[in-house]
């Protein structure tokens, strides 16, 4: 079972999948990569017939296929599985790419608040197309102690590790070298492994400072540098300790790099 933690390589990870799936690693378009469970907990109760909300109603409302409410395309689970991002470099791609103009409708409820209580002058000009600094949305997630949307819900909101324990743990800046370990455990090694870093063709389109890159260590080492120079120590100091505090202790993660000596 694969519980999703968006802008944790989601995209990249479930074409991997979907190269697993189908035994193929021919190329497939976005539309066709569906294969992680949003609602992870209540989809599996349904399925276990755990709870009185309905399997298809829950598949509708995770934008799932058809398929997602047959009971019958389902193997019985044998290990819980999770994509990992560095908190601190999933936070600034969610701010990227869904605080850009051309998604704000989307997020409109949010940056209506952050415009209004989360805004310091101190924090520089707006990068282009970009609705709120990064400082203004650093304060906002902060505040709502890492909830509010997917794409920033801190990781006990979503996949509930410590209730789990997941068996395998794919981290996005080693996830070459993990995933390649993944498709040995799996059996389907010849297939290789994810493709490294993120392309403005295949999902990451971003409008923030830091650009995605190809390479997955320089896109990560770009961002230490741009927090260290542009972000408050005391802020980022704040985001660990809040409610994403446990997305950096149970996966390996820390502020080191990410502020000045």
């Amino acid at each position: 079972m694969y519980c999703i933690q968006h802008k944790a390589g989601t995209t990249n990870f479930n074409r991997f999948l979907n190269e697993i799936k189908h035994n193929s690693t021919d190329h497939i378009g976005l539309n066709e990569i569906h294969y992680g469970i949003p609602f992870m907990l209540p989809w599996y109760y349904s399925l276990k017939g755990k709870t009185e909300k309905s399997l298809r109603d829950i598949c509708q409302q995770a934008n799932m296929g058809p398929g997602c409410a047959d009971k019958e395309n389902f193997k019985e689970i044998d290990h819980f599985l999770m994509v990992v991002r560095h908190p601190l470099t999933r936070l600034h791609s969610a701010w990227g790419n869904k605080m850009h103009s051309d998604r704000a409708i989307h997020y409109k409820k949010h940056i209506e608040i952050m415009k209004e209580s989360f805004t310091d002058p101190k924090d520089g000009p707006l990068p282009e197309n970009i609705e709120v600094t990064f400082q203004t949305f650093l304060r906002y997630v902060i505040s709502t102690n890492g909830t509010g949307d997917w794409h920033w819900d801190n990781v006990n909101k979503e996949c509930h590790p410590c209730l789990y324990q997941p068996k395998i743990i794919i981290h996005t800046e080693t996830e070459q070298y993990d995933s390649f370990q993944y498709s040995k455990y799996l059996g389907y090694e010849h297939l290789g492994k994810m493709q490294s870093g993120y392309s403005e063709s295949f999902g990451e389109s971003s409008a923030s400072v830091v650009r995605p890159s190809s390479d997955a260590q320089k896109h990560f080492e770009d961002i230490q540098s741009y927090f260290r120079e542009n972000i408050d120590p005391n802020l980022v100091r704040q985001v660990y300790e809040s409610a994403y505090h446990w997305d950096f202790k149970l996966f390996g993660y820390s502020i080191d790099g990410f502020v000045k000596d």
